[in-house]
């Protein structure tokens, strides 16, 4: 099943106004809770699993033995973060079986109505995976979006 998979690699992401001021805290994944534990990106300082099980990879982990390391990633082959020494991990599918996997984070301050945003984020396929995706997508929750049991609603709004 693993060539079913799409697994794409959000290695950092910004919300900008025109004034160049980021919305998103800890973009690049870099603070930690703590000394990172092995791949859950709880780990991030202020991100969140919102569904399934997404991953957290740090340079801090590469010879811990667990896969988690970068640029050394025993599941994804090799990885360098786009800044910085950590990325998330997140698989992408259309397969109902294989749920695609979500992470959040709460904003730095509330989105203002009638205000243009910029969203950017950069993404790179595993490089054991031979698949990609041009179905990736931020969405915005009036509340913080949290049901492990089921998925956030995507409509590409």
């Amino acid at each position: 099943m693993k060539k079913n998979r799409i697994i794409a690699f959000l290695m950092a992401f910004n919300v900008m106004v025109n004034a160049q001021i980021n919305l998103v805290p800890n973009p690049s994944f870099e603070d930690t809770v703590s000394a990172p534990l092995g791949g859950v990106i709880e780990d991030a300082t202020g991100w969140i699993n919102c569904g399934n099980t997404p991953d957290y990879y740090n340079a801090g982990f590469d010879s811990d033995g667990f896969g988690f390391g970068v640029p050394n990633c025993f599941f994804t082959g090799y990885q360098n973060a786009f800044h910085g020494n950590a990325f998330a991990g997140i698989g992408l599918t259309a397969i109902p079986e294989q749920p695609s996997e979500f992470i959040s984070i709460q904003l730095s301050q509330p989105l203002t109505i009638g205000t243009k945003y910029y969203v950017s984020g950069y993404i790179s396929r595993a490089d054991d995976y031979r698949c990609s995706t041009n179905n990736f997508c931020f969405r915005f929750f009036n509340s913080m979006y949290f049901s492990a049991g089921s998925p956030p609603p995507f409509d590409n709004i």
